[in-house]
């Protein structure tokens, strides 16, 4: 996940999510929130990006297991992961199922986060490339995150620039 916000247009940003995007379609709609999660992450803005999931938030790894339940534990995981990483991605949404007033989406995903141990000269890197799975629901025409799962995901990991299994 990932959100950014400065100034002015930093509020707006974080409050863009609950805005209701009536003129576009949930396709354009939904790849405009990812394109404020993309910033988000790279600003480690947690609040930003929890403003865009759903309440009962899901995070599911590409082999099943539950690695987020809910919103608390999510903003838990992520203020972990950004004490010590920085974060880069981009997802792009490929198409869009309508389930009644919520969609299931298929998206790229290209991920990065970046560790640095500088004290013991170690710079980690895990890369992700694939596609998820993710559920929005629409609560008055503001789109939230309900769910999402990897399906097809490559990952990579390296520490100085070698890679490690």
């Amino acid at each position: 996940m990932h959100r950014v916000i400065i100034g002015g247009a930093a509020i707006m940003l974080m409050l863009s999510p609950t805005i209701t995007r009536a003129a576009d379609s949930p396709k354009q709609a939904i790849q405009s929130i990812y394109t404020e999660i993309s910033a988000a992450l790279s600003r480690k803005d947690v609040d930003a990006v929890l403003a865009t999931c759903d309440d009962g938030y899901q995070a599911i790894t590409s082999s099943g297991r539950v690695q987020t339940d809910g919103k608390e534990a999510e903003r838990q995981r992520l203020e972990k992961v950004f004490a010590h990483s920085t974060i880069s991605d981009s997802e792009l949404v490929q198409s869009v199922t309508m389930m009644g007033k919520d969609v299931a989406v298929a998206v790229k995903v290209n991920y990065t986060r970046t560790q640095e141990a500088p004290e013991r000269g170690l710079v980690g890197k895990v890369h992700e490339e694939g596609t998820i799975r993710a559920f929005w629901v629409n609560h008055d025409g503001t789109w939230l995150l309900k769910r999402e799962r990897g399906i097809h995901m490559r990952t990579t990991k390296t520490v100085n620039g070698q890679p490690i299994k």
